[in-house]
């Protein structure tokens, strides 16, 4: 039983660490690209990019906002280990002279 249990833990482990190892980091013109195909999807105006801000943890980036002309923002990993797309809001643009600590890292 606790040899079952030691194998489970193992493979589970090795799994996780080679998952890892087959992530890449997202560059900002691929989180850009993909917050227009995204934004383009949800809504019919045209989506021109304002800015696009990465978020950084521990000295990486772990995250991209795309903030758009027209209003709204998308949220992209900076990882492809993940989802692409975190969060979107697709009215109103986030100001980053207020925005929330608590939602970033940095």
């Amino acid at each position: 039983m606790k040899s079952t249990k030691t194998k489970i833990i193992l493979v589970s482990l090795l799994f996780a660490i080679a998952g890892e190892a087959y992530s890449r980091p997202v560059d900002i013109e691929t989180a850009r690209i993909v917050a227009q195909k995204f934004m383009g999807r949800t809504r019919s105006t045209s989506n021109t990019v304002s800015d696009v801000v990465a978020e950084r943890f521990e000295g990486q980036n772990s995250l991209y906002v795309v903030n758009f002309r027209e209003g709204g923002w998308v949220m992209v990993s900076a990882d492809d280990a993940t989802i692409p797309v975190l969060a979107i809001v697709t009215m109103i643009p986030i100001g980053w002279k207020t925005r929330n600590r608590a939602v970033f890292f940095s």
